[in-house]
């Protein structure tokens, strides 16, 4: 985890994140030397920052995207996502970074634990009929794991596909793993003998998750292998700075699988003075946003609604031991009641939560440029001295690094450790003089 904040007006937009980086099977070590924001485009007011996993492909962001500044020299693109797309691109078009056996064994990591999925899901099915008398037959067997895959089928087909795969595409990763696709099933339904339609249907399923924008975090499908990468700054052509956020898991047939979260921008036409995003670990920049924790809001409405559900309920079981079609009538009519009380507090809590931030971002869009960077660090230590003074785990901490990136000035560094004596290594120093 780590905490990450941007935040922009019409002057700039600043970048701060905090050191941390955790390594291991069960991620519990932690080290404090990470870099997460770098110079996109030499010369470019344009910075990338980085959160989730480390790597891409097992080759670390930072070696990518220094690869990609040193190729693409001081080459300057319209619009932010010009840079964006051009370095999507870049990695997509590097063979000598991404061998055809580093997508390969990454896509693999993918389909043995969806079918990992599957087979929980299958065999949760199952022992829902382990306690009739008369055991299931091999054909019932066969029914049960029809409907959850078919159903499976059917959410996942109502799915767009991810940026780049198209039918043709989604047709080209079916023939390059189609091989491990079976060896896979094999291996993890060995249990079961499948029919013909369920095993072309598992295949289906595998190409669909690798093509489509499905939510492999709600399958438990290796949610380390996920990056959040977040553009930052301003395109030649643009004048307000722009931010992009997306996600990035493995590349297929030299194909990404990528999508995008979030795109910000300050632009005043449409009243959007200012922008403060949080990144990865958002909880305490949206108490300060918002005036309440995120999961203090959420058991705060449930709470409401489980008293008025509970109030309704009992006068609803009061009516009814008089006068059964009464109660009946008042408990339909609570119902829908209690569904309107329900929108109409939250809307006032939202109401209130917007008289409280709202003057924030008014000043945010008229802070100098200095004071941006002052306030981006502020919220990332926010977050780290939230976690140095509780029982969890410190998963933001160490250093924090600030940025700021204007349209006159470019990228500036206002704050960045080094891994080794500044004193020491003066031509090294001078070459951070021009970049990162």
């Amino acid at each position: 985890m780590t905490a990450e904040v941007a935040i922009a007006n019409k002057q700039a937009v600043a970048l701060a994140a905090d050191s941390a980086v955790s390594i291991g099977p069960s991620a519990d070590k932690i080290y404090t030397t990470a870099l997460k924001i770098f110079q996109l485009a030499e010369g470019a007011p344009v910075g990338i920052m980085v959160s989730g996993a480390a790597e891409f492909l097992g080759i670390p962001w930072e070696t990518i995207i220094k690869a990609y500044r040193n190729e693409r020299g001081r080459a300057v693109r319209p619009k932010l996502k010009d840079y964006r797309d051009d370095f999507l691109e870049f990695i997509s078009s590097h063979e000598r970074l991404f061998s055809s056996h580093l997508q390969i064994r990454a896509a693999e990591q993918l389909i043995r634990t969806y079918f990992q999925y599957i087979l929980r899901s299958i065999e949760e099915e199952l022992s829902r009929f382990f306690n009739q008398t008369v055991p299931l037959s091999e054909d019932d067997v066969l029914d049960i794991i029809q409907d959850v895959v078919s159903e499976e089928q059917t959410r996942m087909s109502q799915e767009d596909r991810l940026n780049g795969f198209d039918a043709r595409a989604a047709n080209e990763v079916r023939n390059a793993l189609e091989p491990q696709i079976d060896q896979f099933k094999e291996d993890v339904f060995s249990a079961f003998v499948l029919s013909f339609s369920i095993s072309q249907k598992l295949t289906d399923l595998a190409v669909d998750m690798l093509t489509r924008n499905v939510d492999l975090r709600s399958r438990n499908v290796i949610p380390l292998l996920r990056s959040e990468l977040v553009f930052a700054g301003f395109g030649d052509d643009d004048f307000q700075p722009r931010l992009y956020s997306i996600e990035v898991e493995i590349m297929i047939n030299n194909r990404i699988r990528w999508h995008e979260k979030g795109r910000y921008e300050v632009n005043e036409e449409q009243n959007k003075t200012a922008v403060i995003i949080p990144f990865a670990h958002t909880d305490m920049v949206d108490t300060f946003m918002q005036g309440i924790h995120p999961n203090i809001e959420d058991e705060k409405f449930k709470t409401v609604a489980s008293v008025i559900a509970t109030f309704v309920n009992h006068i609803a079981e009061i009516t009814e031991e008089n006068d059964a079609q009464l109660g009946s009538r008042l408990r339909a009519g609570f119902t829908e009641c209690v569904q309107s009380m329900l929108r109409a507090t939250s809307d006032e809590w939202d109401s209130q939560k917007r008289e409280h931030y709202t003057p924030i971002v008014d000043n945010v869009s008229v802070l100098p440029k200095e004071e941006l960077g002052a306030m981006a660090e502020s919220l990332v230590n926010l977050t780290k001295f939230r976690l140095r003074v509780s029982p969890e785990r410190e998963t933001v901490s160490g250093p924090i690094d600030v940025a700021l990136i204007s349209k006159g000035d470019g990228f500036i560094w206002l704050k960045r450790k080094h891994y080794f004596q500044a004193e020491l290594n003066p031509r090294i120093i001078s070459e951070y003089g021009r970049s990162d």
